[in-house]
C-alpha cells in the first residue's frame, strides 16, 4: 500500500489510490461522454433531442440511485472486490453501448454503464477513507481526478468522433476502464492486506469514537448534516454547470485571443471544473492540517457572497468570482467525506458514502430544474442569487457540525 507511483508538492500518492484515482476520473468522464457525443449520436440513429434527452436523464437517474445498493455491496464484499467489478462492468458496458444497433440498446447501455458507475462511488470512497492518517488529503486527490475527468473528456472524445465516429469514444473508455479494472485486480490483495491492517489501527485507536457512534455504529446526527451537505453542495453544482455558460453569454460580449463569447462560454465551464481540480487538492490537505470544522464554516461563508458575486458581474470580474467560486466550493467536499468516515463504523461506510453520493448526484440534479424555472421566469442571473440561498443550509449545518463537535469533546 506505500508502493509510491508520484508525488505531488508533498504528497505522496500510494499506487492503489493512484489506480482507484485514475479510475474515478474515467468513471466522470464517462458520464459526461453521452453529452459531448450527442448531436452525433441523435444523427445516426434519427431521433429528437426530447429523446436523447429522455436516454440521458434513465442513465443519470441509475448513476445517482444505484449508489445506495452500492453501499450495502461494499460493505458486504469489501472495496477491493465491489472497485474491480464496477470499473470491469462499466467498461463492458460502454461496449455494449458501441454494439447498439437501435435508440432502445442505446439506452440500455447507458443504463448499464450508470448502473455499474454508480457502484464505484461508494467502494471508491470508502477505500479512500481506510486511511486513518490522511483521510481528507486521499478525498482531495480522489476528487481532482474526477474533476479532471469531466473537464477533458469532452475534448478528447469530440475529437476523436470528429475523426473516427461516435462509437470510437465509447471504445477507448471501454478499453480504459477494463484496464484500470485489471490494474486493481493486481492489487486486489494487497489492499485486502492493508484494509485488515488498518482496520485492526483503527479500532485500537478510536474508543472515543466507538463511543460518539453508539450501538449503532453511526453517529446520526452529524452523518445527517454531512449528507444535507452533499446534496446541497450538488444542487449548486448541477446548477452552475448548466447556466454558467449561458449567465456568461448573457452577460460579456468580448472575445479573448480570437475567440469569441460563445467559445468563452464553453471554455469557462472547463476553466470551473478545472480550478476544482486544484481546490480539491488543496482542501484535501488544509482539512488533514487543521481542524475540519471551523475549515468547513469559513467556506461555507464564502459561497454565498461568492455566488452573489456571480449573479451580478458580468465581462473579466465574472471569470474572476466564477473562478474564485469554483476553488472555495470544491476545497470542502474532502473534509466533508473525511468526516463522515469519523462518524461511522468501518462495516457501514459504503451504504452511508451512497448515501452521499445519492444526495449529491440524486437529490442535487435537481438543481437543473429548479435553475430553468428561475431563469424562465427571471434570467440567469437569478439562478444564482436563488443557489446563494441554498448555501445558507450548507452554513447552517456547517455550524452544527462545529456545535456538536464541541459538546461531542466536551462530553466527560
Amino acid at each position: 500500500m506505500i508502493s509510491l507511483v508520484h508525488k505531488i508538492g508533498r504528497v505522496i500518492v500510494p499506487k492503489p489510490l493512484a489506480i482507484v484515482t485514475f479510475g474515478h476520473s474515467l468513471n466522470h468522464g464517462m458520464d459526461v461522454t453521452y453529452g459531448a457525443l450527442l448531436v452525433l449520436i441523435g444523427a445516426e440513429f434519427d431521433v429528437d433531442l426530447a429523446t436523447l434527452g429522455l436516454i440521458g436523464t434513465l442513465g443519470a437517474v441509475v448513476y445517482g440511485v444505484i449508489a445506495i445498493p452500492g453501499g450495502l455491496l461494499t460493505d458486504r464484499i469489501g472495496f477491493g472486490k465491489t472497485l474491480i467489478l464496477a470499473l470491469i462492468g462499466s467498461g463492458m458496458s460502454a461496449l455494449v453501448v458501441c454494439g447498439s444497433v437501435n435508440i432502445i440498446s442505446l439506452a440500455l447501455g447507458l443504463m448499464l454503464v450508470g448502473a455499474f458507475g454508480g457502484v464505484f462511488h461508494p467502494a471508491g470512497l470508502a477505500f479512500v477513507a481506510s486511511d486513518v492518517r490522511r483521510r481528507s488529503t486521499g478525498m482531495g486527490v480522489f476528487g481532482a481526478g474526477g474533476n479532471l475527468g469531466v473537464a477533458i473528456t469532452p475534448v478528447i472524445v469530440m475529437s476523436i468522433a470528429a475523426v473516427y465516429g461516435w462509437r470510437a469514444g465509447f471504445y477507448i473508455f471501454s478499453g480504459l476502464l477494463i484496464f484500470s479494472g485489471l490494474l486493481m485486480l493486481s492489487v486486489h490483495r494487497s489492499l485486502e492486506s492493508s484494509d485488515k491492517e488498518k482496520s485492526n489501527q483503527e479500532l485500537d485507536r478510536s474508543d472515543a469514537m466507538n463511543s460518539i457512534r453508539g450501538s449503532r455504529g453511526v453517529a446520526v446526527f452529524p452523518t445527517a448534516m454531512i449528507i444535507l451537505v452533499n446534496s446541497c453542495l450538488g444542487f449548486l453544482y448541477r446548477g452552475t454547470v448548466t447556466f454558467l455558460p449561458l449567465h456568461f453569454l448573457n452577460n460579456s460580449q468580448f472575445s479573448i485571443l480570437g475567440f469569441d463569447s460563445i467559445t468563452i462560454a464553453g471554455f469557462l465551464v472547463t476553466g470551473t471544473l478545472l480550478m476544482g481540480a486544484f481546490g480539491q487538492y488543496i482542501g484535501g490537505i488544509l482539512g488533514d492540517r487543521t481542524k475540519k470544522e471551523p475549515l468547513l464554516i469559513v467556506l461555507a461563508v464564502l459561497l454565498f457572497p461568492l455566488l452573489l458575486a456571480v449573479g451580478w458581474s458580468t465581462g473579466w470580474v465574472l471569470i474572476l468570482v466564477t473562478a474564485a467560486y469554483a476553488l472555495v466550493y470544491f476545497m470542502a467536499p474532502p473534509s466533508y467525506n473525511a468526516l463522515a468516515a469519523e462518524y461511522v463504523a468501518p462495516q457501514l461506510r459504503g451504504r452511508v458514502f451512497g448515501l452521499i453520493f445519492f444526495g449529491a448526484f440524486g437529490i442535487g440534479s435537481f438543481g437543473s430544474w429548479v435553475g430553468g424555472l428561475v431563469a424562465e421566469s427571471f434570467d440567469t442571473g437569478a439562478v444564482f442569487l436563488a443557489l446563494s440561498g441554498v448555501s445558507t443550509l450548507v452554513i447552517a449545518a456547517a455550524v452544527a457540525l462545529l456545535i456538536y463537535s464541541g459538546n461531542v469533546k466536551n462530553r466527560p
